[in-house]
């Protein structure tokens, strides 16, 4: 069931951006040979780093590789689909929240762990881009994102609902959890897409693409904690799924593909893998920031979260 969820999870990521039918289908493939991937590699007890890196590799090379050949799909779709789920999302916003809430020693334990993690997941992308670009000549086609059409709203909004319960039957979540942190997600992702229209059509109000899904994970963390004390549930197991759609696994392909691949274009690589992680930690330090803003609000409930930091 687990395995399922995350195959379905990776094709409507790519249905989401855009990518087509095909692509989404074959995402779902791609994620479904990671997760038993994964299981192998689980029991011949492989490090984790090698373990990520593997499957970050055999998305990419399998996106690639369906390139290669012609076939109607956006490699970058379908690597956005794959990887999602490899990101360290959790730790690094406990790595955050550690970082502000006074504990060092244990955020930087998870920073290094999750800088690890990415280090994992961006070698397994560079080689195996490396050895695509073996095989065709066209290296810069790899990189066009001109047939990622968005489909309507309405759709978005539905195949973001459903992927934020995959994730959380992905997690392993309670079943009771899993509505609401749908919901969660969903406004998420409406504060990030009216940010972005809001931004597009006004000229006084400049909200960039890496502005625009920090303020949206700000909304997540404040829902998210509303949400987690009226369940007794800790604050991360809501936030978490719902912030997946905010990351910007796109962003590290492309950068990451130029960066090894097309040299002439090496420096736009550097620049497009700095902006993916500042991406990626704005939204962890969004998540932080509304969480905190919303304690107030329900000032007689204790969480879980409160508790342990009294313990520590």
């Amino acid at each position: 069931m687990v395995t399922l969820a995350s195959g379905v999870f990776a094709a409507c990521v790519v249905g989401v951006i855009g990518g087509g039918i095909w692509a989404a289908l074959i995402a779902l493939g791609s994620s479904l040979l990671v997760s038993l991937l994964n299981r192998k590699l689980s029991r011949w007890r492989v490090p984790d780093f090698f373990a990520t890196a593997t499957s970050s590799f055999l998305i990419t090379a399998i996106a690639l590789a369906f390139a290669v050949f012609h076939a109607p799909i956006s490699p970058g779709a379908i690597v956005t689909g794959g990887i999602l789920l490899l990101l360290p999302s959790g730790r690094l916003v406990s790595a955050v929240q550690d970082a502000i809430n006074g504990f060092p020693v244990t955020a930087a334990g998870r920073f290094l762990s999750v800088f690890l993690t990415f280090g994992a997941i961006v070698s397994g992308i560079a080689v195996a881009s490396v050895f695509g670009a073996l095989f065709t000549d066209q290296r810069q086609n790899l990189l066009q994102s001109s047939d990622l059409v968005p489909p309507p709203l309405a759709l978005i909004l539905i195949l973001v609902l459903f992927a934020t319960v995959l994730i959380g039957i992905a997690e392993q979540a309670l079943a009771k959890l899993l509505l609401p942190t749908a919901v969660t997600g969903l406004i998420g992702y409406l504060v990030l897409y009216f940010s972005m229209q809001h931004a597009a059509c006004s000229m006084q109000l400049v909200i960039g693409p890496r502005l625009a899904p920090a303020i949206a994970a700000v909304a997540v963390g404040i829902v998210a904690r509303l949400i987690a004390l009226r369940l007794g549930a800790p604050q991360l197991v809501v936030a978490v799924p719902s912030i997946l759609f905010l990351l910007t696994g796109l962003s590290m392909f492309r950068a990451m593909f130029a960066l090894t691949v097309a040299t002439e274009s090496s420096l736009d690589g550097v620049v497009g893998l700095f902006n993916a992680l500042v991406v990626i930690l704005g939204v962890a330090a969004g998540m932080v920031l509304g969480d905190n803003s919303a304690r107030p609000l329900k000032r007689g409930n204790v969480s879980a979260e409160a508790r342990r930091n009294r313990r520590r």
